[in-house]
């Protein structure tokens, strides 16, 4: 669920919980107080700055002015100045962070405006506020043990406008925590996990309706190990430097120039990922007829690096949908269910991220690029297909697959299997509903080209060098003529 236009150049860059982002990077960075009388202020502004740039896509970053440190007995309290914000003026982080065992600092709290705007022109504002906020940690500057932070934050809104559109944000609470580990090699694992209850966006355009998005409820976690540390900072500075770049004035190239070097930077950059998200409760109110509800919806990813070999695989379900806006007939064949299973296996990894930096470079040679991807298809132990999907139309049940293969001419084409029951239920129903009847003519087209196994149909579809074939029959010729 994300608003489009201004929300995506402003407010998106925040994300629907920006109080979080503030507050993950002034937490980590705290960890740069060090066991000393006089902390390392020099470190701390650093890491503030670079943790908060690539968080919040460059909108905020630690200040020129200097921190103010004080100490109460073993607290030091910290005020460290943050830039990117238009109110309010001289806007502050506070910290209170004391000394912990092992040369570790608790972060006792952390205190951020209560409400503010964010951006670097009049025209390009995000205003927010922050009615709960309780946030801690205990971090390890050394890591020899683990780190860990938990924000608890509530009653968030956020409002931005640009171009004619404006786009409000509210969340009723929302939660991240976040542990770091150190294991070898200058490497770390990291784990965070987030939720947010009751998030609701608003998009309103002149003489246009307005885009009402809800998800009662959304939480998620990704795990990433072995973390490059050395690899991760030069991500940073090529992702801010990306984004320091940015404007309405910059050229398509300019952008996929930046993007390589963003790309460049991830080699090596982890061993193993994983990362799920789940919304629950999902409504929709697009104008034109668009208006419905999901009931669950969920984003598995999984991915390793390992041996120099690229394996990932996305799983995507989504259940209960309904479109409120349909009549009574249409929706009962509205696909209520889906889900699909992407593969990438066995990719090499040098040349894969050649495959896609040559696609980000400007101008791409569209032929060379189709057989740049062949050859990485080629490779034994490659893989890239759709290992599975399926969805129900009313009595109709649906499953396939389909995987990417080069063909002799240099094609990048895809063999697809798909079987079907209920389809003579399904005629059935439509013949017997007036507003169904446009849908026919497909419905009997699609019969006719599936091949009866025992109660179902089924297609075996190959496109990609020559003629599209079904069954072993090109596309548009008469049954009984095969290739």
């Amino acid at each position: 669920m994300t608003a489009s236009g201004a929300d995506r150049r402003d407010g998106g860059r925040m994300g629907p919980v920006v109080g979080l982002v503030i507050v993950l990077g002034c937490a980590l960075s705290a960890s740069g107080v060090q066991a000393q009388s006089q902390p390392d202020i020099d470190g701390l502004r650093s890491g503030v700055s670079e943790t908060l740039s690539l968080l919040s896509f460059g909108a905020i970053s630690v200040g020129d002015k200097a921190a103010q440190v004080t100490q109460s007995g073993d607290d030091v309290h910290i005020q460290l100045p943050l830039s990117g914000f238009v109110a309010p003026a001289n806007a502050m982080a506070q910290v209170v962070a004391r000394p912990a065992p092992n040369d570790s600092w608790d972060v006792t709290a952390i205190t951020l405006p209560a409400a503010g705007a964010l951006g670097n022109s009049i025209d390009h504002v995000v205003s927010y506020t922050l009615g709960q906020q309780a946030m801690h940690g205990r971090f390890d500057p050394r890591l020899m043990s683990s780190s860990a932070f938990l924000a608890e934050m509530g009653t968030i809104t956020l409002q931005s406008a640009a171009g004619g559109q404006d786009t409000g944000q509210s969340i009723e609470r929302a939660t991240l925590s976040l542990t770091a580990t150190a294991v070898t090699d200058g490497r770390l694992d990291l784990m965070a996990k987030d939720s947010a209850a009751n998030w609701r966006v608003v998009t309103r355009e002149p003489g246009q309706t307005a885009i009402d998005n809800q998800v009662r409820h959304l939480n998620g976690q990704i795990t990433l190990n072995g973390l490059d540390q050395q690899q991760a900072a030069r991500l940073l500075t090529a992702v801010r430097a990306m984004m320091q770049s940015g404007g309405g004035t910059r050229i398509a190239s300019v952008e996929r120039l930046d993007l390589q070097d963003v790309l460049s930077t991830t080699a090596g950059l982890v061993t193993r990922f994983e990362a799920s998200q789940t919304l629950s409760g999902v409504t929709f109110a697009g104008g034109e007829g668009n208006n419905g509800t999901i009931d669950r919806l969920r984003l598995d990813v999984k991915g390793s690096a390992e041996e120099h070999r690229l394996n990932a695989a996305a799983d995507v379900a989504l259940d209960d949908l309904a479109m409120t806006s349909l009549s009574a007939d249409t929706a009962a064949l509205l696909p209520h269910r889906l889900t699909a299973r992407t593969v990438l296996a066995g990719l090499p990894v040098g040349a894969a991220t050649a495959l896609l930096q040559a696609a980000m470079a400007p101008n791409p040679d569209t032929k060379a690029l189709q057989s740049q991807a062949g050859a990485l298809l080629a490779m034994p132990g490659a893989k890239a297909a759709v290992e599975s999907f399926g969805f129900d139309a009313g009595p109709l049940h649906v499953q396939g697959s389909a995987r990417f293969v080069p063909r002799p001419n240099g094609d990048i084409g895809a063999d697809i299997h798909i079987t079907a029951t209920g389809a003579d239920a399904l005629l059935a129903q439509a013949m017997g509903k007036p507003a169904l009847h446009g849908a026919l003519p497909m419905v009997f087209l699609a019969k006719g080209m599936g091949r009866k196994q025992g109660d179902s149909l089924v297609w075996d579809i190959s496109l990609g060098g020559g003629a599209m074939t079904i069954n072993g029959m090109g596309f548009g010729q008469p049954a009984g003529h095969e290739r």
